[in-house]
């Protein structure tokens, strides 16, 4: 098993899969963990890196040279391998190269040309204070990417309000303020009405975008008072990426840098506890030489903590003791700092023979996306509980999967599931991008480049970032692990 960067997440080598990474592909399978499949045919299918060496003759509904791109896509689909979905307002069609809308319009949250912006969206309605005869002052949250909805920044907060409350009145702007502004006060009312009161919110992106603001909930109130990131070369290195906490196998893995990102300033702990009970300090590099990790740390007494050479790289090892049970698996991390930047990989050790089984153990999401957390058990469903980073989700008791909607950076973590937190139950690492599929930058509106062979697009710089067995600026060459 190899990590490579987020977005990616971890995965087996390209042209195998598996619990443990030794199952080679098969038939019309290929690339890192079997994900994909040759549209050529199979006799010219090389099961690590796909259709590799044409043009080949390709399967229908699909051309290139590699064969990996879509003639058209189904309805409600759009990209090069159709893998995106539209976000229009009154048909799920759009053109198949770039996600535009032909009705001109996008559906409700999303925003831009193609529709493919997620626009920042207030969970909560304003509040309202300081009532006069003939004023009234709004109060509101401004916009977080942790509590609310879409991406942001956001530009501009333009406060509205109508008079009577119906739909079949028109909303006044009583007037504007910056995106850092959380207050505005409404005057030149009339005594004893009532108003709603709700926000338009537009979002910060390119002069030319359109369709570029969403609607708060609203509040009714009167006026007599009543008030109703450039990335660092890290790799995460995993011989054994499934171990028996019953025997004595021992559970390996580290951290390493490449080329001119090499560094020394690394260390190794524990993303989450996962019932482990240690408590203590991650192992840095002056912890290395091949000795027993120090007293404190987030691994179990026995352990050790050396370098060794990797893929021609010095990389930060530890190797847990065998006789430590469930402290061999559960969700660790790797982190490496240089200069100014930085990067953080958590990673998965699971248990083999597991009571409950992640389908997947790390998923990759953007913004505004919907997923379903899936496992496998062999006690009672009615017994399973779930946890996001050590904290209870009560919506999951009794469930063997979790579904969750309209997905924001809030969701992203470590998720467990379970009966008893005995280390033999599921732990897997949901990834959220930090704007919607196909998008990147400051303010999540510019396109993504053409990832292929499973790469993924990074949120902040837009870099095409790969899995194991290939490399490139999208993803399209053979790397030699």
């Amino acid at each position: 098993m190899l990590c490579p960067p987020d977005p990616v997440g971890c995965s087996c080598n390209a042209g195998f899969h598996g619990d443990t990474c030794d199952q080679a592909c098969t038939g019309i399978t290929y690339g890192a963990g079997c994900s994909q499949e040759c549209h050529c045919s199979s006799g010219n299918c090389n099961n690590a890196i796909g259709c590799s060496g044409g043009p080949y003759t390709c399967s229908n509904g699909f051309v290139g040279k590699t064969c990996l791109d879509h003639v058209t896509c189904h309805y409600g689909k759009f990209g090069e391998f159709c893998q995106y979905n539209c976000h229009c307002a009154t048909s799920s069609s759009c053109d198949k190269n770039t996600g535009y809308c032909y009705s001109g319009n996008c559906e409700d949250g999303w925003g831009g040309n193609d529709c493919q912006i997620a626009l920042p969206i207030l969970s909560s309605a304003p509040t309202v204070s300081n009532i006069t005869d003939n004023s009234i002052t709004v109060n509101w949250t401004i916009w977080d990417d942790n509590t609310d909805y879409g991406t942001g920044p956001v530009k501009e907060y333009v406060v509205q309000y109508r008079t009577p409350i119906d739909s079949s009145s028109e909303f006044t702007t009583a007037g504007a303020v910056d995106g850092s502004s959380s207050e505005f006060v409404i005057t030149n009312l009339s005594p004893r009405t009532s108003y709603e009161i709700r926000l338009k919110v537009f979002k910060q992106v390119s002069p030319e975008e359109r369709n570029t603001f969403t609607y708060s909930p609203t509040v009714i109130s009167t006026t007599t008072g009543e008030v109703t990131g450039e990335i660092l070369d890290l790799t995460v290195w995993c011989p054994n990426p499934m171990v028996d906490i019953d025997d004595y196998t021992v559970s390996t893995f580290g951290g390493y840098t490449g080329g001119l990102d090499e560094t020394t300033d690394i260390v190794l702990g524990r993303e989450s506890d996962t019932g482990t009970g240690l408590q203590g300090r991650p192992v840095t590099w002056s912890d290395g030489g091949s000795t027993p990790v120090p007293s404190g740390t987030m691994f179990p007494v026995g352990s050790t903590v050396l370098r060794s050479y990797r893929a021609e790289r010095t990389a930060l090892v530890v190797k847990i003791d065998a006789t430590s049970g469930q402290q061999k698996v559960g969700a660790f991390f790797a982190n490496a700092t240089k200069d100014t930047r930085s990067q953080h990989i958590p990673f998965i050790i699971l248990p083999k023979n597991a009571d409950v089984a992640p389908l997947q153990r790390s998923i990759t999401v953007s913004i505004g996306d919907h997923v379903t957390l899936q496992v496998t058990t062999t006690i009672l469903t009615s017994e399973l509980k779930w946890k996001l980073n050590n904290v209870d989700i009560p919506q999951g008791n009794g469930k063997d999967a979790l579904t969750i909607n309209n997905i924001r950076t809030s969701d992203a973590g470590i998720y467990e599931c379970y009966k008893d937190r005995n280390g033999k139950h599921a732990i897997m690492r949901l990834i959220v991008r930090g704007c919607p599929t196909k998008k990147y930058g400051p303010t999540c509106d510019v396109n993504c480049p053409v990832c292929y062979n499973g790469g993924i697009c990074d949120h902040v710089t837009g870099l095409c970032i790969c899995p194991a067995g290939f490399k490139g600026d999208h993803c399209s060459e053979e790397k030699t692990i």
